[in-house]
């Protein structure tokens, strides 16, 4: 069966009504999602917990290369006490490799902060490819946590007695690899049983 257009082109006849063109190929609505009792919390304890990050990372200027200074002169001297003799480097290459690795602290801060200034931004608006990204990021946090508190254990047990970093450190990375590993916990379930931000997909009107 042919069809035939309207002289404006705006209608096509169909064999028994002219039907406007292309009526039956119109883009499908966009999916919405509305809140679910678990939205608002969870929003909330990651956009909290985001805070406490910024604040953590803040402070790391004024007091981490110092405290971590007397635990790299720590484990040196005893290096020394078991290995009387070794070479050490000259103070010059010293001083370079920590001007080095100061501009690299610092560089890191900045990022850090804005990495989690971002993701506050993102949990208050409810992006969901910010909920994604926190996600991965609390992943990979409770890895890193874990790995440095492993390695300051095994530190400790090779060089025959503790001469790591304060115990409040150790203890702070344990307090935020738990939490943060909580937090993913919750996340995930919230996306497997919703979707990003507990969410869930709104419910076709039947007119």
């Amino acid at each position: 069966m042919s069809t035939r257009l309207s002289p404006d082109g705006m209608y096509s006849w169909d064999g028994g009504k002219w039907v406007p063109v292309g009526a039956g190929h119109l883009p499908a609505p966009a999916t919405s999602r509305v809140e679910t009792s678990w939205t608002r919390p969870t929003q909330y304890v990651v956009a909290a917990w985001c805070a406490v990050q910024v604040l953590w990372v803040a402070s790391l200027p004024f007091w981490y290369i110092s405290t971590m200074t007397r635990y790299a002169d720590a484990m040196n001297l005893r290096e020394q006490q078991l290995h009387p003799g070794s070479p050490t480097p000259p103070p010059d290459m010293m001083s370079s490799t920590n001007t080095v690795m100061t501009v690299v602290f610092y560089v890191g801060v900045l990022v850090l902060l804005v990495i989690f200034t971002v993701a506050i931004v993102g949990t208050l608006k409810r992006w969901a490819g910010a909920f994604y990204a926190i996600l991965v990021l609390l992943g990979l946090e409770v890895i890193w946590l874990v790995f440095g508190v492993l390695q300051t254990v095994a530190i400790s047990a090779l060089l025959g007695q503790y001469a790591g970093p304060p115990a409040w450190m150790v203890w702070m990375q344990l307090g935020f690899a738990v939490v943060s590993a909580a937090l993913f916990v919750w996340m995930l379930v919230a996306a497997v049983k919703r979707g990003p931000w507990a969410m869930k997909k709104a419910t076709p009107e039947v007119s």
